[in-house]
């Protein structure tokens, strides 16, 4: 769930970073806090640039901070988000 917060209020905007190891990629789409349905495509790594958790994080760094600088591009204000696992039936099978 991204926030985007005012001076009066607090909107939650139904949307989130969905990360899915796909095929030899780390694919990044923009969903509904509660479906893949409609998502949209906003990134893509392979994943043997991933494999190191440092440079993992460092990719979910850039995804965050670019979908951030769209929304206040947006808005005129800068969201904060959340961390959540995805759920259970999104999941990646290993």
């Amino acid at each position: 769930m991204v926030k985007h917060g005012r001076t009066s209020a607090t909107i939650e905007l139904p949307l989130r970073l969905a990360m899915r190891s796909e095929g030899g990629n780390w694919n990044t789409y923009i969903a509904q806090s509660d479906t893949m349905e409609d998502a949209t495509l906003v990134g893509s790594i392979n994943l043997a640039f991933v494999q190191r958790d440092d440079r993992k994080e460092m990719y979910i760094t850039f995804m965050r901070a670019a979908l951030a600088d769209v929304i206040e591009g947006l808005t005129g204000e800068r969201p904060t988000t959340d961390t959540r696992d995805a759920p259970e039936h999104e999941r990646t099978r290993e």
